[in-house]
């Protein structure tokens, strides 16, 4: 879990990052921007080389070749061995009986680290817990760590230039550098609360500002739709919230604050909800139970990005009054077919039948998953009538 999880960060701040390139910043701010690239290489390379030295990698390294060598050992016969073949299983015993003793000393190892840190997070100070001065168990936090202090050194360098421009009057300049303090304000409280949640030293406590800011790891994989959806919301309301210091009040602006405020607010209850909402089932936002079911969903999204643009420049040639407004509608009817169709598939995925579909005519959405399911039923039904016609040719009762 921690493995997907910090690689599932590092993507986000990849992201981030090329979604920050495109908003109207400031040269400090788009220069320390351009840093967060290179600093996800390094950090998925730090992961790479700090996974490989964990207990759990090494753990399951020596596993893995008792197991293969007690395959290999079962290969021989016990008795008619030629003597290059017990020579072989000798030292495969040899082995595999050091990979069990180093395998031991690993468990050992581990259960003490583990008592000692237990022993060391009662000595830390509130100090200690708000910069993360300590080393965290699972090792892979570190990355996290990393992020944090890039994060939080950017950030004191930008208060730094900033409370200088203040004192030698350039109050004008300083305002163009408020957005800047927001946008690496976000990250700091982000990489903060998922460290401090992800740390296993300690049994874990949420605060008030973890539980509001959604600033932890949440219990389910779909979840994270909704918290990454909600920290990409709040770096946009306050880059649009840095307009609005530089004395920019048009009704564009204020309508952008309102829109990021409602989404934000929508984004946060999705990802606090226990069920799903009408809006995930709806859109599909949510993680399917079968792999294979991601296809469908990520399809249903394209289409539906598709017929949604398709559908608004035909609406504004149409507005317009531009000749041939309509040759595109054959088009957009066949896309929104198409995302109903997926739509249709990937809900009924996600339930369990025991029989086939109703009698009732279908509708144009499920009707390939229903005639699916109708046609394995019937196969079913097929292969039980036969087996009772046999047993009963026996002499027997079949059920």
């Amino acid at each position: 879990m921690t493995d997907q999880l910090v690689e599932y960060v590092l993507k986000s701040v990849e992201y981030l990052s090329k979604l920050l390139r495109i908003l109207p910043l400031p040269a400090s701010a788009a220069a320390a921007v351009s840093l967060v690239p290179p600093l996800v290489g390094a950090a998925q390379l730090v992961w790479k080389l700090l996974r490989e030295r964990t207990s759990e990698h090494k753990k399951k390294v020596l596993q893995e070749r008792v197991v293969g060598l007690r395959e290999f050992l079962e290969s021989f016969p016990e008795n008619g061995l030629s003597g290059e073949e017990t020579q072989a299983c000798l030292e495969a015993r040899m082995e595999r009986s050091g990979a069990i003793r180093e395998l031991a000393r690993l468990v050992l190892a581990v259960a003490g680290r583990a008592g000692a840190s237990a022993e060391a997070i009662l000595q830390r100070s509130c100090i200690q817990k708000s910069f993360l001065l300590y080393a965290p168990r699972p090792r892979g936090v570190w990355v996290l760590h990393v992020l944090f202090y890039f994060c939080l050194v950017e950030l004191v360098g930008i208060l730094s230039v900033l409370g200088l421009m203040i004192a030698t009057g350039k109050a004008e300049t300083a305002r163009g550098m408020m957005a800047a303090v927001g946008i690496f304000t976000v990250p700091v409280l982000v990489f903060w609360g998922l460290a401090a949640d992800l740390d296993r030293s300690t049994v874990p406590t949420r605060n008030a500002l973890q539980r509001w800011l959604l600033l932890y790891a949440p219990d389910r994989r779909g979840r994270w739709l909704w918290h990454v959806l909600f920290y990409v919301g709040l770096v946009a309301l306050v880059s649009v919230l840095g307009l609005l210091l530089q004395g920019e009040t048009g009704p564009e602006v204020l309508l952008s604050a309102g829109v990021w405020l409602s989404l934000l607010v929508v984004f946060r209850r999705a990802a606090v909800r226990e069920r799903r909402s009408r809006i995930e089932r709806w859109l599909l936002l949510y993680a399917p139970r079968r792999r294979w079911v991601w296809l469908l969903h990520a399809f249903f999204w394209v289409f539906l990005i598709g017929a949604v643009a398709s559908l608004g420049m035909l609406l504004v040639a149409v507005a317009r009054g531009e000749a041939g407004a309509f040759h595109p509608l054959p088009t957009v009817c066949f896309v929104l077919i198409s995302t109903l169709i997926l739509w249709g598939l990937a809900s009924d995925s996600e339930q369990e039948r025991a029989g086939p579909c109703s009698r009732v005519v279908p509708s144009v959405c499920s009707f390939p998953a229903c005639a699916l399911a109708r046609a394995r039923f019937v196969l079913r039904s097929r292969a039980i009538s036969s087996s009772t016609s046999i047993a009963g040719n026996n002499g027997t009762i079949g059920i």
